[in-house]
Order: C-alpha cells, then structure tokens, then sequence
C-alpha cells in the first residue's frame, strides 16, 4: 500500500508540474498539431491510398515520444539543479520507484498529443475516427503509453551518468522518428 501511496503522489506532483510547464504544452499539444497538418496536406496532395487517421495517430505517437523523451531526460536535470536527485538516490526506497511515477506522469501528459492530434484531425480535416479493431486499439493504447513509461525510467537512469541529459534527448527524438516512419 505505501508504495501505491508514493507512485500516486509522485505522478499527482509530475503532472501538475507538466501542466503548468509552457515548454511541455508547446511538445505535447501544439507541436504534435503542427506536424498532424503539415502531414495531412503532404498526405492529401501525394494521391497515395489510405487512410488520414494514420497520419494522425502517428503525429500523435510522435508529440507522446519526443513528451516521454524530453521529459525523462529533463526530470534528471531538474533534480540536479534543484539539488534533489541525491535526495533521491539516498532515499530508502529503491530508485526505480522515485522515478517511476515521473515517467508515467510525463508520458500520460504526452497522451495529450495523441488527443490533440484525433481532435484536430476530426474537425480541421474530417478524419473519420473509425477504428477497424476498437477492442485492440482500447488495449493497445495504454499498453503503449506503459511501455513508452517503462523506457522514459530505462533512459531517465541512463541519463543519470551524463551531465548532458538534454543533448542525448535531441540525439535520441529523430532517429526514432525516421525509423518509424
């Protein structure tokens, strides 16, 4: 029970710290949109068959991994200069579990993204929101958003032995982006 108690208050604390950032609004919701419609018009004019719901969950799937990224790598640079990360690496609960719940509060704010991006999509474009396996889609999203957590903690205790966090997170965003597709 006090582990759930302590997952529950550091995701509670994380996002309201991400909500109230202007750095990660602008990563989860504007520039996901940003790219959703430079996508949707790329898309539209090459004549290629498909579907531009496509385009938007992966504009979405993109603002989710560059929130998870930036912010992972970012909470390990807070902590330094906030002078907290050795109150953490000492603290008698196992490490994985401080920084658990940051990562699953920086990749829930990144879901805003994939939100944003179907909004956006549905009333700018008209992208039918029609789902071929809705069941799946229910399962497979959270199980995404999970794993995308479970990698910000692998890559947030990376980026415990560099000083330079926030360059590893620029180095690590476009690969993952051309790779994807």
């Amino acid at each position: 029970m006090r582990i759930l108690r302590l997952i529950r208050a550091g995701f509670v604390v994380n996002v309201k710290m991400l909500v109230a950032s202007k750095f990660f609004l602008l990563i989860a919701v504007v520039q996901p949109v940003i790219f959703a419609t430079i996508a949707f018009y790329m898309f539209r004019s090459g004549g290629r068959p498909g579907t531009l719901l496509y385009v938007s969950l992966g504009a979405g799937m993109m603002g989710v991994w560059s929130t998870t990224l930036f912010a992972s790598g970012g909470m390990i640079q807070w902590q330094r200069w906030q002078g907290t990360l050795e109150l953490g690496v000492a603290s008698p609960v196992d490490l994985p579990l401080i920084y658990l719940p940051f990562c699953l509060a920086n990749t829930f704010t990144g879901a805003y993204a994939l939100l944003a991006t179907l909004v956006w999509g549905r009333v700018l474009f008209g992208v039918p929101l029609h789902f071929a396996h809705p069941w799946a889609f229910a399962i497979a999203l959270p199980t995404v958003v999970i794993s995308l957590a479970l990698f910000g903690l692998l890559l947030a205790s990376t980026f415990v032995l560099y000083r330079n966090a926030n360059a590893m997170s620029n180095l690590l965003e476009y690969p993952v982006w051309i790779a994807s597709g």
